[in-house]
């Protein structure tokens, strides 16, 4: 299955409407709204992801910060209300070592170490799993 995705609000969320430790339910939408004019659509095939896979590694990892339901703890903000296409921007952004945000230097390092798949594989299961 293919999901047609906004990327705007990837690129709003780093550049201003949200911080990344805004864990309210309305900063990804005003961060979409803020760059819907501009959006560039991306197609993330979902079909080959390992959700067993990506649960795996947001269990041992991701949740420590993130919380057990990706729900946001502190100022690490709530993943579960998030779509896979920004989750999959934001980890290979700090993959890539960007600072995009004031936790950049704790996920960095966590990233760097993440492949392709690992990506798709935790994106998909923290935006599936959690109601």
């Amino acid at each position: 299955m293919r999901l047609p995705l906004l990327l705007a609000a990837l690129a709003a969320f780093g550049g201003g409407a949200a911080q990344a430790g805004d864990t309210s339910d309305t900063a990804g939408a005003e961060g979409a709204a803020a760059g819907a004019e501009t959006a560039e659509i991306r197609d993330i095939d979902v079909s080959e992801a390992d959700t067993a896979q990506g649960e795996k590694a947001y269990q041992a990892v991701c949740r420590n910060c993130h919380g057990p339901k990706a729900q946001g703890v502190a100022s690490y903000p709530r993943l579960s209300d998030k779509e896979v296409a920004y989750l999959v921007d934001r980890l290979e952004t700090y993959r890539s070592g960007e600072k995009i945000g004031p936790n950049s230097m704790l996920m960095i390092p966590h990233a760097k170490e993440l492949s392709d798949e690992e990506i798709l594989n935790i994106a998909v299961y923290v935006t599936t799993a959690f109601e």
